[in-house]
């Protein structure tokens, strides 16, 4: 039988996205030296040069389809930021080498909130499923799950002092959660509604918190030792008065008590609230363009100010007791110690537009801070006295809005896109942008030839020319169309312009040098357009187009028909229904034989140019079809959808190739160079994006059976988070199973079975051998008898039991450890106690050993106890162990006391002090690793873990 040859194409993949200063929902954060800002820029993480306008470097995952960054934070010590995802990852990346130190995943949807321990060996999470986890960043794994809010956490901040962790929660709740019993210790209720955010002074001794109604409210934060003596109140039970309570009224758990609210001046919602790095300020931001800054008293201005209000209030007491308003056996009682005599209202800072978030400078005494917006732009305000002032803008690597149309260069040198009031040209080979004009609402676009001006169709009905060398405006024109021009293309012969717009009118124009003072036609002149002819159509115009060889034109209209005109003479030569909605787009291929269009309805069809006849219908995507685009030379097209997609299509066998999937929302509109080489994207995310076509062939039956396991493997995710979700415990594990952490379970199995086999066969060829060894001994005329001789597994690759479950549990990331030995059946963890035994005694990799022998007796301590055919194994795996720790607590020891001696002699020798081998040999690890490249599953390197 013979087997058909399968049929390979050429794969496209993202180059370069670029166009995007920072995106919804993510922060921003200042860098270590307080000159460079970090944001999140749709799935990179960008860090900026504010007062230059550059970007310095970026950061993303290349190797899986990109997620929006949705919360950053820093730790500056080891300048790394921690990077939260729309899809529950977070990912720890070193800003000086760009290298991912290490990635997490615990949570099933977005990550909300992220804050770092003092020290930086924790970091804490909070996400939209309700969920907190504590993440150990030096051991690359989740410590534990705290869960008892109901609703999406909202902010998070570590209590040092205590070694507590506050959350605040859409639920209207503010916990406190003791991290050595992993439990909620205090729940503060009374908000209206949700808790937007919080923060804490860096004194910790307040904690301010903003929500639904016009107050911030102040909380107290309970010292240590006041702390302990609750404690000990209730070891001794005695009577003592704490804050006038009597102390069996007293809640011995409190940590946090509320004081009092401070009045906002803006009546809108707030978002955020954060105190300077000093802790003199307190920056207040609310739905919309303003921040109120607030000042924070020193201790001699709190003392003048509640002085001052005292004497008011006693004076007050006074003047109604004369006026009889009081009794006069009442006496004045002093009055409490109020929030408003420490904090006080100072000014509000206006941003050009709806601010996203905002940061101050993480240096003492500093006055500025940094702001990003919701229309794609970063801020920088240096406050004075009762005044802030803008400093810094950065606004031009990207649009301020959707990107509605984009446009190659015919040297394939430049991109044109279009937004609802700029035009920006883009250099293709360093993605910089080199020109920004203002315009109108563009909609439509193309290079005029020769690739110096720009024509564009705005939303209003205008016609721009602009000259890009001098960004002017040389033409203009409204009195053509009235309503939105949705198409513009330019004549096959590059002679002039066809334009179509929903006033039903189809104009096209030529060329012509027009002199630039109407006055003196004998004067310079400039290039202009005049109209040649209008040809008003049945209903209104969403696209239009000529066929290559210059012959037709096709409309499509507002009644869901594609109508194909002679273009010589204008007459009517097909009509093409078959669509439920309008046709939005729609492209003829290089000879002329083939029209896809895309439509409202989902659908895109590929009808003949001979008869008109549909060759077929295919439902594209999940959304209105908004671009299709025929590659040059070929009938393989691009279509472009609402759902966020752009999908490679043989438009001679009808077949979906693949999807390039990137862009966060609509993608409005494509453009192709010019031999199909590339293709650039933009869309709802205001991101552009470089598809490049690459060597790599694809084969469509592969990548069909490679997306039905992934989606198998995602469904068996699923399920699990939905049974682990029931779970109503107050804490947990911080291991959340993904598709990785259930393929490495597999390759474990997998390899136990391998070994099983190998030392089944290895006994049996030894128990052989010595059998004929005692035949031939008892028997002197037996001769030699014949052994099968023993062949290692090819499976092993030439290693032995032992090393090859070592190889293949080092191969394992250390944050998917636990999740994948989760996954595996308690028979093979029987067989997995038996390979450690041998394992540790070796004393390879003995912390790996532990740490995998570790995690299994606490998972299943009950199964494990009820096997008596383990207590062997366990009884020579707690002996060896101890051993073996034993001898490495004793090597450290002596090494700790080596390096102690050589630090004496080199300060005795030296006049500087010696230096910390800490971070040097943090940084050696990570250049180290940065040499790396991908490694593949069969390869044999070097592990983070040492012997």
């Amino acid at each position: 039988q013979k087997v058909a040859m399968q049929k390979s194409y050429l794969k496209y993949g993202l180059k370069k996205s670029f166009g995007v200063v920072t995106s919804f929902p993510s922060n921003v954060i200042y860098g270590k030296d307080g000159k460079t800002v970090i944001t999140g820029a749709l799935g990179e993480v960008v860090v900026w040069d504010v007062r230059k306008g550059s970007k310095i470097k970026s950061f993303f995952d290349e190797s899986k389809k990109q997620f929006a960054v949705s919360t950053l934070a820093h730790f500056f010590e080891r300048n790394e930021v921690a990077a939260g995802y729309t899809d529950g990852t977070i990912r720890i990346w070193n800003i000086d080498t760009g290298i991912c130190i290490s990635t997490f995943n615990g949570h099933t949807t977005e990550v909300t909130s992220l804050i770092y321990n003092s020290t930086g060996t924790q970091l804490a999470s909070g996400s939209k499923d309700t969920d907190i986890v504590v993440w150990d960043i030096i051991a690359e794994q989740g410590l534990f799950r705290l869960m008892g809010h109901k609703n999406a956490i909202t902010s998070l901040r570590y209590l040092t002092n205590s070694n507590a962790l506050v959350s605040s929660s859409k639920d209207t709740l503010i916990k406190v959660w003791d991290l050595e019993t992993q439990h909620c210790v205090q729940t503060i209720v009374g908000s209206p509604g949700e808790v937007w955010d919080f923060d804490i002074n860096p004194d910790e001794t307040r904690i301010v918190t903003v929500s639904s109604d016009p107050y911030i409210r102040v909380y107290k934060i309970l010292s240590p030792d006041e702390i302990e003596k609750r404690k000990q109140m209730a070891e001794d039970h005695e009577e003592m008065e704490v804050e006038g309570e009597n102390s069996k009224n007293v809640d011995l758990y409190q940590r946090i008590s509320y004081w009092g609210v401070i009045e906002k001046k803006s009546g809108r919602r707030s978002v955020s609230i954060k105190y300077s790095i000093d802790g003199s300020l307190i920056a207040l931001q609310t739905l919309g363009k303003d921040i109120e800054i607030f000042h924070v008293r020193d201790e001699d201005e709190i003392k003048k100010k509640r002085k001052r209000r005292r004497q008011r209030e006693r004076k007050k007491f006074r003047d109604d007791k004369e006026k009889g308003a009081i009794p006069e056996d009442h006496e004045y009682v002093k009055s409490e110690d109020l929030p408003k005599d420490e904090i006080a209202y100072k000014q509000t800072l206006r941003a050009t537009s709806k601010v996203l978030s905002f940061c101050w400078m993480p240096v003492k005494r500093s006055k500025e801070l940094v702001v990003s917006t919701y229309n794609n732009s970063i801020e920088l305000y240096r406050r004075k006295k009762n005044t802030a002032n803008k400093i810094s803008q950065l606004t031009s690597p990207g649009h301020r809005s959707d990107v509605r149309h984009i446009s190659i260069s015919s040297n394939d040198q430049m991109a044109l896109s279009t937004s609802h009031n700029e035009i920006k040209i883009w250099n293709i080979s360093t993605h910089n942008c080199i020109r920004t004009i203002q315009s109108g609402y563009g909609l439509c676009g193309r290079f005029a030839p020769g690739d110096r001006h720009a024509i564009i169709g705005t939303k209003e009905g205008h016609i721009e020319l602009y000259d890009l060398h001098s960004a002017d405006l040389i033409f203009f024109d409204d009195t053509t169309h009235s309503e939105s021009i949705f198409s513009l293309e330019i004549t096959p012969d590059k002679t002039g312009v066809l334009t179509a717009s929903a006033d039903r009118i189809l104009a096209f124009w030529e060329f012509e040098l027009l002199p630039l003072d109407p006055e003196d036609p004998d004067g310079p002149k400039s290039l202009g357009l005049s109209l040649v002819q209008t040809v008003e159509m049945p209903d209104g115009i969403f696209y239009a187009t000529f066929s290559p060889d210059g012959k037709y034109i096709a409309v499509s209209l507002l009644d869901h028909s594609v109508r194909i005109y002679f273009r010589d003479s204008m007459k009517f030569y097909l009509s093409l229904y078959g669509h439920k909605l309008p046709v939005l787009s729609l492209d003829i291929s290089t000879d002329s034989t083939l029209i896809v269009t895309g439509s409202a309805d989902k659908s895109v069809k590929i009808w003949g140019m001979d008869f008109g006849d549909c060759h077929k219908s295919i439902l594209a995507h999940d959304d209105s079809v908004m671009r299709v685009k025929f590659i040059p030379d070929t009938h393989y097209f691009f279509t472009a959808g609402k759902d966020g997609k752009l999908k490679y299509w043989d438009g001679d066998k009808f077949k979906y190739i693949f999807a390039l999937e990137g862009h966060i929302g609509e993608v409005w509109s494509m453009g192709l160079s010019s031999g199909g080489d590339f293709i650039f994207s933009g869309g709802h995310d205001r991101s552009i994006r470089h598809w490049t076509r690459t060597e790599e062939p694809f084969f469509v039956e592969f990548e069909r059976d490679r997306e039905l396991e992934d989606e198998y493997d995602n469904a068996i995710v699923a399920d699990q988070d939905k049974y682990a979700m029931e779970d109503d415990k107050e804490s947990g594990m911080a291991t959340k199973q993904t598709v990785e952490s259930i393929k490495a379970g597999d390759r474990i199995i997998e390899a136990l079975e391998f070994v099983e086999i190998e030392r089944i066969a290895k006994e049996q060829y030894e128990f052989e051998l010595k059998e004929a060894k005692n035949k031939s001994s008892n028997n002197e005329n037996a001769g030699n008898l014949l052994v099968t001789p023993y062949k290692p597994s090819i499976e092993l690759l030439g290693k032995t039991t032992l090393d090859y479950m070592i190889w293949i549990f080092r191969r394992i990331p250390f944050s998917s450890m636990e999740a994948s030995l989760l996954s595996l059946p308690f028979s093979r963890v029987l067989t997995l106690f038996k390979y450690l035994d041998e394992w540790i005694s070796s004393g390879k990799y003995l912390e790996l050993a532990c740490r995998i022998l570790f995690f299994l007796v606490r998972m299943h301590q009950i199964p494990i106890s009820a096997n008596k055919s383990m207590r062997e194994y366990i009884e020579s795996l707690r002996k060896n162990t101890r051993e073996q720790l034993m001898k490495q607590r004793n090597m450290i020891g002596l090494n700790m006391v080596a390096m102690d001696m050589m630090k004496r002699r080199i300060e005795a020798e030296e006049s500087t002090d010696f230096f910390e081998v800490s971070q040097k040999l943090h940084d050696l690890k990570i250049s180290s690793s940065s040499t790396k490249g991908p490694r593949n599953y069969w390869e044999d390197s070097d592990s983070s873990y040492s012997e």
